[in-house]
Protein backbone atom coordinates (compact mmCIF):
# COMPACT_ATOMS: atom_id res chain seq x y z
CA UNK A 1 0.00 0.00 0.00
CA UNK A 2 1.46 3.39 -1.06
CA UNK A 3 -0.99 5.51 0.95
CA UNK A 4 -2.18 5.69 4.55
CA UNK A 5 -5.14 8.03 4.21
CA UNK A 6 -8.81 7.35 3.61
CA UNK A 7 -10.15 7.42 0.08
CA UNK A 8 -12.69 9.45 -1.83
CA UNK A 9 -14.91 6.76 -3.33
CA UNK A 10 -16.94 7.10 -6.49
CA UNK A 11 -20.54 5.85 -6.29
CA UNK A 12 -20.20 2.82 -8.54
CA UNK A 13 -16.86 1.48 -7.31
CA UNK A 14 -17.01 -1.94 -5.66
CA UNK A 15 -15.67 -1.94 -2.12
CA UNK A 16 -12.37 -3.82 -2.28
CA UNK A 17 -8.67 -3.20 -1.78
CA UNK A 18 -8.00 -2.51 -5.45
CA UNK A 19 -10.62 0.24 -5.54
CA UNK A 20 -9.30 1.59 -2.23
CA UNK A 21 -6.12 2.51 -4.12
CA UNK A 22 -8.22 4.31 -6.74
CA UNK A 23 -10.19 6.08 -4.03
CA UNK A 24 -6.99 7.27 -2.36
CA UNK A 25 -5.83 8.72 -5.69
CA UNK A 26 -9.20 10.50 -6.08
CA UNK A 27 -8.73 11.88 -2.55
CA UNK A 28 -5.32 13.37 -3.32
CA UNK A 29 -6.57 14.96 -6.54
CA UNK A 30 -9.56 16.50 -4.73
CA UNK A 31 -7.19 17.78 -2.05
CA UNK A 32 -4.96 19.44 -4.65
CA UNK A 33 -7.92 21.13 -6.37
CA UNK A 34 -8.70 22.99 -3.14
CA UNK A 35 -5.28 24.67 -3.04
CA UNK A 36 -5.64 28.38 -3.96
CA UNK A 37 -3.86 29.69 -7.04
CA UNK A 38 -1.44 31.95 -5.10
CA UNK A 39 0.11 29.04 -3.17
CA UNK A 40 3.61 27.80 -3.94
CA UNK A 41 5.31 26.92 -0.64
CA UNK A 42 3.55 24.23 1.39
CA UNK A 43 4.24 22.81 4.86
CA UNK A 44 2.97 19.21 4.95
CA UNK A 45 2.20 18.64 8.63
CA UNK A 46 2.25 14.92 9.43
CA UNK A 47 3.17 13.93 5.89
CA UNK A 48 2.74 10.18 6.38
CA UNK A 49 4.56 8.09 3.79
CA UNK A 50 4.50 10.88 1.23
CA UNK A 51 1.83 10.07 -1.36
CA UNK A 52 0.30 13.55 -1.16
CA UNK A 53 3.74 15.15 -1.14
CA UNK A 54 4.79 13.23 -4.24
CA UNK A 55 1.69 14.35 -6.14
CA UNK A 56 2.10 17.99 -5.10
CA UNK A 57 5.81 18.05 -5.93
CA UNK A 58 4.98 16.77 -9.41
CA UNK A 59 2.46 19.64 -9.68
CA UNK A 60 5.28 22.13 -9.08
CA UNK A 61 4.77 23.01 -5.42
CA UNK A 62 7.69 23.58 -3.04
CA UNK A 63 7.16 21.08 -0.21
CA UNK A 64 8.54 20.93 3.32
CA UNK A 65 7.35 17.80 5.14
CA UNK A 66 7.40 17.10 8.86
CA UNK A 67 6.56 14.02 10.91
CA UNK A 68 7.80 12.60 14.23
CA UNK A 69 7.80 9.06 12.76
CA UNK A 70 11.16 7.71 11.56
CA UNK A 71 9.37 5.24 9.27
CA UNK A 72 7.67 8.14 7.50
CA UNK A 73 11.06 9.71 6.85
CA UNK A 74 12.39 6.62 5.06
CA UNK A 75 9.20 6.08 3.07
CA UNK A 76 8.90 9.71 1.98
CA UNK A 77 12.50 9.91 0.85
CA UNK A 78 11.94 6.90 -1.36
CA UNK A 79 8.74 8.31 -2.88
CA UNK A 80 9.78 11.94 -3.47
CA UNK A 81 13.44 11.13 -4.20
CA UNK A 82 14.82 14.24 -2.51
CA UNK A 83 12.37 16.64 -4.15
CA UNK A 84 10.88 17.70 -0.81
CA UNK A 85 12.58 18.80 2.41
CA UNK A 86 11.91 16.72 5.53
CA UNK A 87 12.31 17.28 9.26
CA UNK A 88 11.80 14.55 11.83
CA UNK A 89 9.56 16.47 14.22
CA UNK A 90 5.98 17.10 15.19
CA UNK A 91 4.31 20.47 14.73
CA UNK A 92 4.68 21.21 18.46
CA UNK A 93 8.50 21.34 18.21
CA UNK A 94 8.90 22.54 14.63
CA UNK A 95 10.73 25.83 14.12
CA UNK A 96 11.22 27.79 10.89
CA UNK A 97 12.34 31.36 10.28
CA UNK A 98 10.29 31.94 7.12
CA UNK A 99 6.62 31.61 6.23
CA UNK A 100 4.58 29.23 4.12
CA UNK A 101 1.74 29.96 1.75
CA UNK A 102 -0.21 26.96 3.02
CA UNK A 103 -0.06 24.36 5.77
CA UNK A 104 -1.49 20.98 4.78
CA UNK A 105 -2.91 18.68 7.45
CA UNK A 106 -4.11 15.53 5.75
CA UNK A 107 -5.61 13.43 8.55
CA UNK A 108 -2.97 14.71 10.97
CA UNK A 109 -4.76 17.41 13.01
CA UNK A 110 -6.14 14.89 15.51
CA UNK A 111 -2.63 13.94 16.64
CA UNK A 112 -2.10 17.24 18.49
CA UNK A 113 -4.03 19.76 20.55
CA UNK A 114 -5.97 22.20 18.35
CA UNK A 115 -4.90 25.33 20.25
CA UNK A 116 -1.24 24.32 20.19
CA UNK A 117 -1.43 23.54 16.48
CA UNK A 118 -3.13 26.79 15.50
CA UNK A 119 -0.76 28.82 17.69
CA UNK A 120 2.20 27.35 15.81
CA UNK A 121 0.59 27.71 12.39
CA UNK A 122 -0.39 31.31 13.09
CA UNK A 123 3.32 32.12 12.87
CA UNK A 124 4.28 29.62 10.17
CA UNK A 125 1.60 30.61 7.64
CA UNK A 126 1.91 34.06 6.04
CA UNK A 127 -0.83 36.65 6.46
CA UNK A 128 -3.66 35.74 4.08
CA UNK A 129 -2.07 32.33 3.68
CA UNK A 130 -4.00 29.13 4.24
CA UNK A 131 -4.50 25.90 6.12
CA UNK A 132 -5.94 22.98 4.16
CA UNK A 133 -7.08 20.33 6.61
CA UNK A 134 -8.84 17.02 6.04
CA UNK A 135 -10.02 15.09 9.04
CA UNK A 136 -12.59 12.96 10.79
CA UNK A 137 -14.52 14.96 13.40
CA UNK A 138 -16.89 14.08 16.18
CA UNK A 139 -20.30 15.69 15.78
CA UNK A 140 -20.84 16.14 19.53
CA UNK A 141 -19.05 15.49 22.86
CA UNK A 142 -19.98 11.81 23.12
CA UNK A 143 -17.78 8.92 24.22
CA UNK A 144 -17.65 7.63 20.65
CA UNK A 145 -14.59 8.35 18.47
CA UNK A 146 -12.67 10.01 21.28
CA UNK A 147 -9.49 10.21 19.19
CA UNK A 148 -11.03 12.94 17.03
CA UNK A 149 -11.70 16.62 17.66
CA UNK A 150 -15.26 17.88 18.05
CA UNK A 151 -15.80 19.86 14.86
CA UNK A 152 -17.35 22.98 16.43
CA UNK A 153 -14.58 23.18 19.04
CA UNK A 154 -11.87 22.81 16.37
CA UNK A 155 -13.39 25.55 14.21
CA UNK A 156 -13.75 27.81 17.26
CA UNK A 157 -10.05 27.28 18.03
CA UNK A 158 -9.14 28.15 14.44
CA UNK A 159 -11.15 31.38 14.59
CA UNK A 160 -9.67 32.31 17.97
CA UNK A 161 -6.22 32.18 16.35
CA UNK A 162 -7.16 34.31 13.37
CA UNK A 163 -8.15 31.67 10.81
CA UNK A 164 -11.45 32.09 8.99
CA UNK A 165 -13.29 29.33 7.16
CA UNK A 166 -13.09 29.82 3.40
CA UNK A 167 -14.54 26.48 2.36
CA UNK A 168 -16.01 23.42 4.06
CA UNK A 169 -16.60 20.22 2.08
CA UNK A 170 -18.29 17.24 3.73
CA UNK A 171 -17.17 13.97 2.11
CA UNK A 172 -18.59 11.63 4.77
CA UNK A 173 -20.60 9.61 2.26
CA UNK A 174 -17.62 9.32 -0.10
CA UNK A 175 -15.41 8.15 2.78
CA UNK A 176 -17.84 5.65 4.33
CA UNK A 177 -16.86 2.77 2.00
CA UNK A 178 -13.59 2.71 3.96
CA UNK A 179 -15.62 1.78 7.03
CA UNK A 180 -17.45 -0.94 5.12
CA UNK A 181 -14.14 -2.28 3.81
CA UNK A 182 -12.73 -2.38 7.33
CA UNK A 183 -15.78 -4.32 8.53
CA UNK A 184 -15.36 -6.82 5.71
CA UNK A 185 -11.67 -7.36 6.49
CA UNK A 186 -12.32 -7.66 10.23
CA UNK A 187 -15.25 -10.08 9.95
CA UNK A 188 -13.76 -12.16 7.14
CA UNK A 189 -10.11 -12.40 8.16
CA UNK A 190 -9.04 -10.84 11.47
CA UNK A 191 -11.61 -12.19 13.95
CA UNK A 192 -11.90 -15.71 12.46
CA UNK A 193 -8.10 -16.00 12.30
CA UNK A 194 -7.69 -14.83 15.88
CA UNK A 195 -10.40 -17.17 17.16
CA UNK A 196 -9.00 -20.11 15.21
CA UNK A 197 -5.51 -19.45 16.54
CA UNK A 198 -6.92 -19.22 20.08
CA UNK A 199 -8.60 -22.61 19.71
CA UNK A 200 -5.39 -24.11 18.34
CA UNK A 201 -3.35 -22.82 21.27
CA UNK A 202 -5.95 -23.97 23.81
CA UNK A 203 -6.07 -27.46 22.29
CA UNK A 204 -2.30 -27.95 22.19
CA UNK A 205 -0.60 -30.26 24.66
CA UNK A 206 2.53 -30.02 26.74
CA UNK A 207 3.88 -27.53 29.25
CA UNK A 208 4.98 -25.03 26.58
CA UNK A 209 1.58 -25.15 24.93
CA UNK A 210 -0.22 -24.64 28.25
CA UNK A 211 2.07 -21.73 29.12
CA UNK A 212 1.50 -20.19 25.69
CA UNK A 213 -2.24 -20.63 26.06
CA UNK A 214 -2.15 -18.93 29.48
CA UNK A 215 -0.48 -15.80 28.07
CA UNK A 216 -1.94 -15.69 24.56
CA UNK A 217 -5.62 -16.36 25.15
CA UNK A 218 -6.28 -13.10 27.09
CA UNK A 219 -4.51 -11.16 24.32
CA UNK A 220 -6.58 -12.85 21.63
CA UNK A 221 -9.81 -12.19 23.55
CA UNK A 222 -8.78 -8.57 24.00
CA UNK A 223 -8.14 -8.20 20.27
CA UNK A 224 -11.48 -9.79 19.35
CA UNK A 225 -13.26 -7.50 21.82
CA UNK A 226 -11.43 -4.48 20.36
CA UNK A 227 -12.79 -5.23 16.89
CA UNK A 228 -16.25 -6.26 18.10
CA UNK A 229 -16.99 -3.73 20.83
CA UNK A 230 -14.05 -1.33 21.11
CA UNK A 231 -12.51 1.33 18.91
CA UNK A 232 -11.94 -1.12 16.07
CA UNK A 233 -15.65 -1.90 16.15
CA UNK A 234 -16.50 1.80 15.98
CA UNK A 235 -14.27 2.30 12.94
CA UNK A 236 -15.94 -0.59 11.11
CA UNK A 237 -19.55 0.39 11.81
CA UNK A 238 -21.00 2.57 9.03
CA UNK A 239 -24.24 3.41 10.86
CA UNK A 240 -22.39 4.41 14.02
CA UNK A 241 -19.89 6.46 12.05
CA UNK A 242 -22.60 8.30 10.12
CA UNK A 243 -24.41 9.12 13.39
CA UNK A 244 -21.45 10.36 15.42
CA UNK A 245 -18.72 11.41 12.97
CA UNK A 246 -18.04 13.36 9.80
CA UNK A 247 -15.19 13.50 7.32
CA UNK A 248 -14.56 17.15 6.38
CA UNK A 249 -12.21 19.10 4.10
CA UNK A 250 -11.53 22.60 5.49
CA UNK A 251 -9.79 25.50 3.77
CA UNK A 252 -8.91 28.22 6.31
CA UNK A 253 -7.36 31.66 5.71
CA UNK A 254 -4.95 33.40 8.07
CA UNK A 255 -6.34 36.85 8.88
CA UNK A 256 -4.35 37.36 12.09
Amino acid sequence: MTSLHWGYWKNRDAINLENLKKAQTHYTKKLAKMIPDDVRQILDVGCGIGDNASYLVNKGYDLTCISPEIKHQAALRKIVNGQAAFQLTGIEDYSYTGEFDLALMSESSNYFDADIGFTKLQNLVRKEGYILSTSIFRRAPTKKYLSFHIENDWVASAKAHGFEVVERVDITEQALPNVALMKSIVSTYIIPSAELFGKYVSGSKGIKARTGSFFLNPSIKHMVDFFNNGYGGQMSNSDLFRKHASYIFYLLKNNS
